[in-house]
């Protein structure tokens, strides 16, 4: 009877399953994400578009040296003075780094600024008359992208989820580069002012583009506009609680940033640094920068028939062999990627000078030079010309990785004014494939420093081993 009873009490249990989707809570909260998305997604595109100017006057040499090097120019130049113009694009780029993060104004205002100094050096380069005018046109985009850039970065960073952020940051290049394409696109087929007008009014549209960016929480907190700054703060992230994100911004004073000078008194960090600069010395002098800049005199030298269309394609692989080495090599083993990248190198440049010496071009395959840069470009772009500035976060601690990107920034500029100037002294006083005899030394050196000297595991084993000498010391 006991067992009777027990059974008579069990209870049936049925189970409902929903085939009608996700219930009315689960869609509000899909639809919140989706809102938060666009908002922090589509004011960062806009405002990323402030880095075209710069992409644009980094593309014009190749294009347009061809027809200011002609005696019948409107602004004549010499060889020698064509380098000393790129350089000065670098060298904006150098001055406006360091204050690049100084809030001295809002980041939107910041981007603003940026961009006004590009139009102006846009526009200086509409009305040029003579060489000096060239050198000022460059240097203000330098300057402009320099300081903009900074300022686009800290924009971001106050609108955007940190998921969100990470992504983003990486796409700022890919305008750039973008730009550079477009300008290898259009420059043949415009004369020099016509080239210039294009790209002025192009910086003043993104210019009034950049006027309708929304503030940030940040920005508002701090001009005490608490109301706007919850109301933008709903927009941006639906579901937070905007009491406690108010109470966040105005007792966020951030990250204590450590200065440059301090990596020197850390062995740990030193020796990441030196390690990271010497990467940033074959990434640039291993040749990228200066065929980017003589891209279609190279090949005309070279003679290769349909130079211009040739120099084209140069551009495109570049921009899509720097989406590749942004989103995709960086899952990879950043140094087995490094030395593939460096061994192919030292071949395709060995390839390139035999090219020359032999004259294959001109008695056998005119198209041979255009093969081998074509896969130069590819395996160096995804390579040396990526991986470099990803072992910031793995070397360097938080507070000090602001310091470091400028210091690779600054450098990277550096050592891209010096390789192209040598590689024009070289290809004008000797010959083009001089200047690849240089690329091979660096890229060998390259082979051998990240073999023997590039630490096999590179994630956060210098930062941690500067984490325990600090431990020790306290």
């Amino acid at each position: 009877m006991g067992s009777q009873d027990k059974m008579e009490t069990i209870e049936a249990v049925t189970y409902v399953f929903s085939i009608d989707g996700p219930t009315g809570k689960d869609k509000e909260v899909a639809e919140n994400e989706k809102k938060m998305r666009v908002w922090q997604i589509l004011p960062s595109v806009c405002a990323s578009m402030c880095v075209i100017p710069y992409g644009l006057m980094l593309g014009w040499p190749s294009p347009t040296y061809p027809m200011l090097l002609k005696p019948d120019s409107p602004i004549f130049i010499s060889y020698d003075q064509s380098a000393i113009i790129a350089g000065f694009l670098m060298i904006g780029n150098f001055l406006g780094t360091p204050i690049s993060t100084k809030t001295i104004v809002a980041p939107r205002y910041g981007i603003l600024i940026g961009i006004a100094f590009m139009t102006s050096g846009w526009f200086v380069m509409w009305q040029a008359r003579d060489f000096f005018w060239l050198l000022a046109s460059r240097i203000l985009v330098g300057f402009g992208n320099g300081y903009g850039t900074g300022q686009l970065k800290l924009y971001i960073a106050q609108i955007c989820d940190d998921d969100l952020k990470a992504l983003l940051l990486k796409h700022i290049n890919l305008y750039v580069f973008f730009a550079v394409l477009a300008m290898f696109s259009i420059g043949p087929f415009l004369d020099f002012r016509q080239t210039s007008v294009v790209c002025l009014l192009t910086s003043i549209l993104i210019f009034f583009v950049c006027l309708l960016l929304p503030s940030s929480p940040k920005e508002l907190v701090r001009a005490n506009q608490t109301a706007r700054a919850r109301r933008m703060i709903a927009h941006l992230k639906p579901d937070a609680d905007v009491d406690n994100e108010l109470g966040r911004l105005k007792g966020d004073s951030g990250a204590k940033e450590q200065g440059f000078v301090e990596i020197f008194k850390r062995p740990a960090l030193l020796n990441s640094f030196g390690v990271f600069a010497f990467l940033v010395f074959c990434q640039q002098c291993s040749g990228a920068p200066a065929t980017i800049i003589y891209t279609q005199i190279m090949f005309e030298r070279s003679h290769c028939p349909h130079a211009v269309y040739i120099a084209i394609v140069y551009a495109v692989l570049f921009f899509f062999s720097n989406v590749i080495g942004i989103f995709l090599v960086p899952k990879y083993n950043k140094r087995t990627v490094l030395l593939f990248s460096s061994c192919s190198v030292v071949l395709l440049v060995i390839a390139k000078i035999c090219v020359i010496l032999l004259k294959v071009n001109e008695k056998y395959w005119s198209y041979s030079s255009v093969a081998v840069m074509y896969l130069y470009i590819v395996v160096h772009t995804i390579g040396l010309g990526s991986i470099p500035v990803t072992f910031i976060p793995d070397f360097f601690p938080k507070e000090y990785r602001t310091s470091v990107t400028h210091f690779f920034i600054m450098f990277h500029s550096i050592m891209a004014l010096v390789i192209t100037k040598v590689f024009q002294v070289l290809m004008t006083m000797y010959n083009i494939g001089i200047g690849f005899c240089l690329f091979l030394c660096v890229s060998v050196i390259a082979v051998i420093f990240i073999h023997f000297v590039l630490p096999k595991k590179t994630d956060a084993v210098n930062a941690d081993a500067f984490l325990k000498e600090l431990q020790e010391l306290q």
